[in-house]
């Protein structure tokens, strides 16, 4: 249980036990509740079980009340009074192409699937033309492992006449998790620390923060000129280096072509993703374990500090390899000062060696 909140300490269990204990006996003079397998100790043990918990939901419900602590369906709620909707899982879609004999048909509603099981099916009829066709599909459940960049290898689940078992992923993207609480807040945070402005630097993030997958976003007014608003966005928990594919940024430009100001041309990019290579020195203890850590706090602080066209200090990278838990001693000989990158650019976690 928390600490309580300012004004009102909540008691632990001990002390709930100790008043009730005493409460009992100062009340019935010559007995003890205190002795066990007693009657009295019985009562007491059940009341300060009871009194503990109403403690524990008090608390929950003053959690409630705020946006920085509350959660689920009440976190929920504050969102929906600022017009901030949860964001739920999408499912993936893209390209696949089959091959087999001309004329080959493969109806509406073909399911293929990927070695792991996940299964896509076939949003329309399709006919084999010179030996192959392209082929529209759709997940049949949500989430990112649905995600399936070029050349990863999908199977029919039945058989087709005339048509191959093997089949190629041309690009499978768009499917999404669904918004945790943190994400969530932060979002709702952002909407009400910066009120709408009718088209401001901070519009343009809140508004794409708001689509599916989008984990982080910047925009960056007039980089194309006067009157334009570039905006750049990764997804984090989507792709592994949060870089979004072609079809995401199609999907951002035509919802950002829906909100924007009329006056306003608005640019969706994605970053460029450039490799941050690091050589780290006497790690100690220089086990798997501690390499892990320290690969996880690096990768957390790219996340919170990298952005387009900004710096990495070098003291940002020795602090998280010195976060990562079990971590005694270590230098980073590479690199050996900031690193800056140009417009567009962003840094992602390259390769680190461990010399």
């Amino acid at each position: 249980m928390a600490n309580g909140y300012r004004g009102f300490t909540t008691p632990t269990i001990s002390e709930i036990e100790q008043r009730v204990l005493s409460d009992i006996n100062n009340a019935l003079p010559g007995q003890n509740a205190s002795i066990r397998f007693t009657p009295l100790n019985a009562l007491a043990q059940a009341l300060i079980g009871s009194v503990y918990e109403l403690y524990g939901f008090q608390e929950f419900i003053a959690r409630q009340t705020n946006v920085l602590d509350c959660e689920d369906e009440n976190l929920d709620k504050w969102g929906n009074t600022f017009g901030i909707i949860r964001k739920i899982p999408t499912y993936a879609s893209g390209t696949v192409t089959f091959s087999g004999l001309a004329a080959s048909p493969i109806p509406a509603g073909t399911v293929v699937q990927s070695a792991s099981g996940l299964q896509f099916a076939t949003t329309a009829s399709y006919v084999i033309g010179a030996g192959s066709v392209v082929a529209n599909v759709k997940a049949l459940d949500v989430g990112v492992d649905y995600n399936y960049s070029a050349g990863t290898s999908l199977s029919l689940v039945s058989s087709l006449s005339g048509i191959n078992t093997a089949v190629t992923v041309i690009s499978t993207f768009g499917g999404t998790s669904a918004e945790t609480d943190d994400e969530y807040r932060a979002r709702i945070k952002l909407r009400i620390q910066n009120p709408p402005m009718g088209g401001n630097k901070t519009d343009y993030i809140q508004w794409a923060l708001s689509q599916p997958g989008v984990t982080r976003a910047w925009s960056y007014p007039l980089e194309g000129g006067a009157g334009t608003v570039t905006v750049r966005f990764v997804m984090d928990e989507t792709y592994s280096n949060g870089i979004p594919v072609s079809g995401d940024v199609t999907s951002m430009q035509t919802y950002l072509n829906t909100v924007k100001p009329i006056t306003a041309t608005v640019v969706a990019a994605a970053p460029t993703p450039v490799s941050l290579n690091i050589t780290v020195t006497g790690l100690s203890p220089n086990t798997t374990e501690v390499k892990n850590n320290a690969i996880a706090e690096i990768t957390e602080m790219l996340k919170r500090k990298g952005q387009p066209g900004g710096t990495i200090r070098l003291s940002w990278i020795w602090d998280a390899i010195s976060l990562a838990t079990g971590t005694d001693y270590h230098r980073v000989t590479s690199p050996s000062a900031d690193v800056t990158y140009t417009t567009g650019q962003i840094p992602v976690l390259g390769v680190i060696t461990w010399a």
